[in-house]
């Protein structure tokens, strides 16, 4: 079974320590709630596993190998849909959804 490792995070803004010695380990099929409220670092806490923001510092595992935060996007490994809509507003979902599954079959 696949085993995804997040170890030793760490982020501040400025002065601000948002994430302080952050670490969970989760299997494939997995399901992890990330609970806090606002401005506690839940979405910095996955901009770091994907790379969108640079960490102080990360240790991403997969499978007791390490990888950086920008090869979780480019080699496909993790999937992950950001909280900000990145679709174009004038699309509905249902014109949206075909588009996904259709690369999604064309890369298997």
């Amino acid at each position: 079974m696949s085993l995804l490792e997040i170890l030793n995070t760490n982020k501040s803004f400025g002065n601000k320590c948002v994430l302080n010695n952050i670490n969970f380990k989760c299997n494939v099929g997995e399901i992890i709630g990330l609970f806090g409220r606002n401005g506690s670092g839940k979405s910095t806490l996955l901009k770091l596993i994907f790379g969108t923001i640079k960490a102080d510092a990360i240790q991403i595992k997969i499978n007791s190998k390490t990888i950086l935060p920008k090869e979780v996007i480019s080699l496909k490994l993790i999937g992950y849909m950001p909280q900000d809509s990145f679709l174009p507003k004038e699309l509905k979902v249902r014109d949206v959804i075909p588009l996904f599954f259709s690369k999604w079959r064309r890369s298997r």
